[in-house]
């Protein structure tokens, strides 16, 4: 996937030397849509669109970007932030019940290593008592 801005009116691409492209080859991506979008309030005249463009084309998305005063993101921008926390959050939580899981099956392990040794404990034990047995 690839971030972008894309001139509404022309449909063309910013480059990462701030001039408009045709080619999306030439175009700058970023990281992210609330960077694009970012980036975009802060140096770009309206109207202007942040795009997800994909592979297939049938699942690209286009933010569009409405006018705001400088230093104000738009409503969209303030939702994609929110979202993007909460995919964070959510995010976090899912790697701290791995981290449990993972933390969990190394006991498991232990566990089964101190139950192999005093089996080979006792396993020895029984073949010395057997062999005192037959002398």
């Amino acid at each position: 996937m690839k971030v972008v801005i894309q001139n509404a009116i022309t449909h063309r691409y910013l480059s990462s030397t701030n001039k408009w492209e045709s080619s999306i080859t030439k175009s700058h991506q970023f990281d992210c849509p609330c960077e694009a979008a970012s980036f975009g309030t802060r140096n770009i005249q309206p109207p202007y669109n942040v795009v997800l463009k994909f592979e297939n084309p049938q699942y690209d998305f286009i933010f569009l970007t409405t006018e705001v005063s400088p230093g104000k993101p738009s409503g969209w921008l303030v939702e994609m932030k929110k979202r993007s926390e909460e995919r964070m959050t959510s995010s976090r939580r899912a790697l701290l019940e791995t981290y449990n899981r993972i933390a969990d099956a190394k006991t498991r392990v232990q566990n089964l290593k101190k139950s192999i040794q005093d089996l080979s404990r006792a396993s020895v034990a029984l073949a010395r008592a057997k062999s005192k047995t037959l002398k």
